[in-house]
């Protein structure tokens, strides 16, 4: 009777994850799932399998997380062009990602202040799938780390998709409030240390774009 039940709960929990699976890419697109998917098997076949050809699919990410936090991965090698070719197709990038778009030193963009400030303007993609632009600014001196150029784009249909899911993906649920009210994507590191140290299942579909959009081609 408890193998009985046990399969039982496997099979719900399996049907469970695959209608999550279906709902984000029914609100996220055909399209734009699409392309999460290339990217996602891109990722698996020529990099993961490459750099650990002996192991699963689910180790060989954490390997990937553990070379990743031990500075052994590069995120600029060549070997990542063909995910980032992905990324800018059909202003896919531009629904996941705020990219930065011009820099500039001079007054500030929207106070009144008279003191001299390093200006950004990112560009993404709105919900109406219209080209917008979110502007910041920093202190001369704490610019150089302080400036990323690509970051969470919270007004996108990707963000908005993943809010509309959160609720009821309980391995999402904390990493989408921790962005949300943060306002960025999380430290890549730190992320990569989280997965790990909480043993967090690495098959599970949430977390692979996880890792590919907020460590690989952030």
């Amino acid at each position: 009777m408890k193998s009985v039940s046990f399969l039982f709960f496997v099979l719900f929990f399996s049907l469970s994850i695959h209608s999550q699976r279906k709902q984000f890419e029914k609100e996220f697109g055909t399209t734009n799932s699409k392309n999460f998917n290339l990217l996602i098997k891109d990722f698996e076949k020529n990099i993961l399998k490459k750099k650990f050809p002996n192991v699963k699919t689910d180790q060989a990410y954490k390997l990937f997380l553990k070379n990743y936090i031990d500075n052994k991965i590069n995120l600029k090698d060549k070997i990542y062009n063909y995910g980032n070719e992905i990324l800018e197709k059909d202003n896919f990038k531009l629904k996941i990602y705020r990219v930065l778009d011009s820099t500039w030193v001079g007054k500030p963009v929207f106070s009144t202040s008279n003191d001299t400030v390093f200006n950004a303007r990112y560009k993404y993609l709105n919900i109406k799938k219209e080209i917008d632009y979110l502007f910041s600014e920093t202190s001369v001196e704490k610019t150089p780390r302080l400036i990323r150029e690509k970051d969470v784009n919270l007004n996108g249909i990707y963000f908005k998709s993943l809010e509309n899911i959160s609720h009821k993906v309980n391995i999402l649920r904390g990493y989408f409030e921790d962005v949300y009210y943060s306002g960025t994507f999380l430290n890549k590191e730190i992320l990569a240390e989280n997965i790990l140290n909480n043993k967090v299942d690495t098959n599970n579909y949430f977390v692979k774009i996880a890792i590919l959009t907020n460590i690989v081609y952030l």
